[in-house]
């Protein structure tokens, strides 16, 4: 087993309201010769990600956490306090849980007997107005094989009129799909929580002011512009290669 995670912690001034960004590239093989001593050691130093390759049942309250698995990936195995289902989703998809008045869950790497499994994934905890503090726990399940595609549009070049790249939306798919959940339950009443526990989702969300995550692949020497009110919060994360930015205010460059 081998990889790396590399945790930035967030909040503080220009970051509200992101609490937490960690980047996790990890491969587990059934063959490694070191994978079951660096497991016992983990173990013995008190490591409970290492020993059983995840983490346990732990609580968490008060935010949104989004765990987005990227495309080609093995998954996450997930259970909860919530009483859905047992799931494992993999690239191209992810989850987000509100986890409100608080909810216990459980994440652990895919692994294989029979093969290596390789999992790369973000996870961003966003948190929550005070108005939103306590609302109850829920998760909805968004992209590839659930019943919320992604909202993405392609980058194109305006000179060339070529496409140099890709949007995947995060935030407006979550908004989207929690608008439709209120408009099917014909409620809006922040005192009720119907009993929902489908395929991709169990409880009833209350929207938030929209927070937007996107997933941007952009090709070399290509650019992409894209609106943030002054009064916002704005942070990239480059997951490969390099990137020059530059904010524009009016006539005045950032």
């Amino acid at each position: 087993a081998g990889g790396r995670v590399i945790p930035i912690s967030l909040g503080g001034a220009g970051q509200d309201p992101f609490l937490l960004l960690a980047h996790h590239d990890h491969w587990f093989d059934p063959k490694d010769p070191l994978r079951q001593p660096f497991k016992a050691v983990g173990k013995v130093l008190g490591l409970p990600y290492v020993d059983v390759e995840g983490f346990k049942m732990h609580p968490h309250r008060g935010f949104d956490i989004w765990t987005y698995v990227l495309d080609g990936s093995d998954g996450f195995r997930h259970r909860d306090s919530l009483g859905g289902d047992p799931r494992t989703y993999r690239g191209g998809s992810a989850q987000w849980m509100r986890t409100g008045s608080g909810v216990l869950h459980e994440e652990f790497w895919e692994t294989d007997p029979n093969r290596r499994t390789n999992i790369e994934l973000f996870q961003l905890w966003v948190n929550l107005p005070a108005t939103h503090k306590f609302d109850r726990p829920a998760i909805r399940y968004l992209g590839k094989e659930t019943d919320a595609e992604w909202l993405q549009h392609d980058i194109v070049d305006p000179t060339s009129n070529l496409k140099v790249g890709t949007v995947r939306n995060l935030g407006a798919t979550l908004d989207r799909a929690i608008a439709s959940q209120q408009e099917a339950t014909q409620t809006d009443n922040d005192d009720v929580n119907e009993n929902i526990n489908t395929k991709d989702t169990v409880g009833k969300a209350r929207q938030r002011p929209l927070v937007q995550i996107m997933h941007v692949s952009i090709d070399a020497g290509a650019r992409w512009t894209v609106d943030a009110p002054l009064d916002h919060s704005a942070l990239v994360y480059v997951r490969k290669g390099s990137a020059n930015l530059r904010g524009v205010a009016g006539d005045k460059v950032l």
